[in-house]
């Protein structure tokens, strides 16, 4: 056998073995998290009726609301009352991310 098969050879079965570890990794944490995940839709999807049933908010509305409150959630912008004075872009966030991006690109 060649060095060159045996290269080949050898290379492919790490590449095999990877892609078996992320696969077996992916399962796992599937496992982990689809349950509570689930759980958490449920409660959600409960607590909405629940909400609606109580309130003389109509449904359109509310999904309206929490459309723009969860966008604004991704940019770590908050409609609780006491965060408002949290700002995620003070100067040491901001070293810190300027730092993060010219040590990883």
């Amino acid at each position: 056998m060649s060095t060159v098969f045996r290269s080949c050879f050898v290379f492919s079965g790490f590449i095999l073995a990877y892609f078996t570890y992320l696969l077996l990794g992916a399962l796992v944490f599937s496992a982990i998290e689809r349950p509570v995940e689930e759980t958490l839709k449920s409660d959600l999807n409960s607590l909405k009726a629940e909400f609606l049933n109580l309130s003389c908010i109509n449904a359109t509305a509310l999904e309206v609301f929490l459309e723009k409150v969860l966008k604004a959630n991704k940019y770590g912008v908050s409609v609780l009352e006491n965060t408002t004075l949290h700002t995620n872009w003070d100067l040491a966030s901001s070293l810190f991310f300027a730092n993060t991006m010219v040590t990883t690109v």
